[in-house]
């Protein structure tokens, strides 16, 4: 399992695992370990990177690619129905996106970073702005 992919939903704790073949949960009130499967449709294409996020009391899966970010939701946690609910092209960040990794969703802003600024993705009005930390400002 991925150290760094841990997310609490629902009362459980998520990991995803190193393959990108499933997400390892655990009831903390039940102490019963399953497992959640990924949509077929994400591709565990070589370089494409997956994060866990919780929004809004939901699991999402973001998947980054050098082209694109998808992000999925959960909807039905006991069926495991996901929903992709955007696709973004990172092609206006050429050469950073191997480097952007997502650090939080609400409901309609996708937030990332990379190693100089915060990058602001909204669902409803398309472009990404971003915040450059050395320079403290947006642009």
């Amino acid at each position: 399992m991925n150290r760094n992919q841990v997310v609490f939903v629902n009362g459980m704790l998520h990991w995803l695992t190193v393959s990108y073949s499933c997400i390892i949960v655990f009831d903390l009130e039940t102490d019963v370990w399953r497992k959640i499967y990924l949509p077929d449709e994400m591709s565990c294409e070589k370089g494409n990177r997956m994060y866990l996020l919780e929004s809004y009391g939901c699991l999402s899966v973001v998947q980054i690619s050098d082209a694109s970010m998808d992000v999925w939701v959960m909807e039905d946690y006991e069926k495991q129905i996901w929903r992709l609910v955007d696709r973004v092209s990172l092609r206006c960040i050429r050469g950073l996106a191997l480097g952007v990794f997502p650090i939080s969703q609400t409901g309609d802003c996708v937030f990332l970073a990379t190693h100089k600024q915060v990058l602001v993705y909204n669902r409803s009005t398309g472009p990404l702005c971003s915040y450059l930390m050395e320079l403290g400002k947006a642009q």
